[in-house]
C-alpha cells in the first residue's frame, strides 16, 4: 500500500508574501486616508447620534424608574444620556476631530447645556459609567471585519 505524506504548511511563506504585499501597497493607501476619512465621518457621526437614541446599541445599564420619572416631569427624555441633548451635540455635531495620513480621531467636544454645564466637565464622568464611544467602535469595527472578509473570499481586483 502506498501512502503520500505531506507537511502541514506551516504559513511563513505565505505571511512573508502577503506581509509584502501590504508594505509595497501601503503607502498608497497610507496617503489617501483623506478619501477615507471624508466617507467615514458621515457615518460615524450617524452612530454617535445612533448612541443617543432609545435603542441602546451600546448596551448602557438603564434609568434607575425614579429618574425617568423625574426626567419627565421636568419634560425630559427618558434615553440615557439625553437631557438638554449637549451630550449628544459634543459627540455628533461639535465633535472635536482631527485627522492625519495615519489617523482619524473623534473626541468630546465642548457644549454648554442650558443649565450652564460643559461637556468637557460632565462627559468624562458620564463616559466613565456608560462608555460614549463603545457603539461607534463596535460599528467601525463590523465594518472592517466586514471589509477584510469579502477581501478574503472574493480576493484583490
Amino acid at each position: 500500500m502506498i501512502t503520500v505524506k505531506e507537511k502541514s504548511p506551516s504559513g511563513k511563506n505565505s505571511f512573508v508574501a502577503v506581509s509584502k504585499w501590504l508594505n509595497d501597497n501601503t503607502y498608497k493607501m497610507a496617503t489617501d486616508t483623506p478619501a477615507l476619512w471624508a466617507q467615514l465621518k458621515p457615518e460615524i457621526k450617524q452612530a454617535m447620534a445612533y448612541t443617543f437614541s432609545d435603542a441602546n446599541p451600546a448596551g448602557w445599564p438603564g434609568l434607575k424608574p425614579s429618574y425617568v420619572r423625574w426626567k419627565a416631569k421636568f419634560g425630559f427624555p427618558g434615553t440615557i444620556g439625553v437631557m438638554t441633548g449637549a451630550l449628544k451635540e459634543s459627540v455628533t455635531n461639535q465633535a472635536k476631530v482631527s485627522e492625519s495620513s495615519k489617523y482619524l480621531n473623534w473626541a468630546l467636544g465642548s457644549v454648554t447645556n442650558e443649565f450652564g454645564e460643559n461637556t468637557k466637565i460632565y462627559g468624562p464622568k458620564f463616559n466613565e459609567r456608560r462608555p460614549i464611544f463603545k457603539y461607534a467602535r463596535k460599528f467601525l469595527k463590523g465594518i472592517f471585519r466586514k471589509v477584510l472578509k469579502d477581501f478574503v473570499t472574493k480576493g484583490h481586483k
